[in-house]
């Protein structure tokens, strides 16, 4: 499978009965560049087997299974640790997405991430004004990502 946009993360316990609504939620996204990993969480509904038989085969999902119960919060934890996606969505596994939820989030995400691009190059720009120095020289000592944080200390250094 190629690189993953979207790591959707789904902790499960006990969801034997409700898994395949959401298993044919995730499966008819219209964007489909994301992996799925699904961790069963020491569930005592045999939805572990259950879930392996029907997703046997599809390479876009990871199935985990924890030894004991960690509950909701660890178990998202541990996909996170897992997930190669640029992003992570978090699908209980009980819950239901339209077919277009994934295309529409990337696509206000993507549209968010310009503005605030935008909106960082601005404030670089009135930093450098108030040093008396380039914006470029503040931008050489800027990670790929940064925040707000990271330019004001890039600033006291100058």
């Amino acid at each position: 499978m190629e690189n993953p946009i979207v790591s959707i993360i789904t902790p499960v316990f006990n969801a034997k009965e409700v898994f395949k609504e959401t298993y044919d939620s995730v499966m008819s996204q219209v964007f489909s560049m994301f992996e799925w990993i699904i961790i069963d969480d020491n569930s005592i509904d045999d939805s572990y087997e259950y879930i392996k038989k029907l997703v046997n085969g599809n390479d876009k999902i990871i199935l985990l299974k924890n030894k004991t119960n960690l509950g909701t919060a660890q178990t998202r934890n541990l996909g996170i640790k897992k997930a190669k996606g640029k992003y992570i969505a978090f699908l209980d596994a009980d819950d239901l997405w339209e077919k277009d939820k994934l295309e529409k989030q990337i696509k206000l995400t993507e549209a968010y991430k310009k503005a605030a691009n935008s909106i960082m190059s601005n404030y670089i720009e009135s930093k450098a004004i108030m040093l008396g120095v380039k914006p470029a020289e503040i931008r050489v000592r800027l990670s790929e990502s940064y925040t707000i944080d990271d330019v004001n200390k890039v600033c006291e250094e100058l």
